[in-house]
């Protein structure tokens, strides 16, 4: 079970490599393709912690 939460967990998390404008274009999109309902600041969605 370790080994799938430790192969799995990084991929889930901010990315600090990836450029600002993806999340915006990202989040636009998502937004344009009725997957959300409101763009949020990234801060909102975008961290590194892990919720059990």
């Amino acid at each position: 079970m370790n080994a799938i939460f430790d192969a799995t967990v990084p991929c889930f998390t901010y990315d600090q490599q990836m450029a600002p404008n993806y999340y915006s274009d990202l989040s636009s999109w998502m937004k344009r393709t009725d997957l959300i309902d409101a763009i949020e600041e990234p801060s909102a969605y975008w961290t590194n912690e892990i919720v059990s």
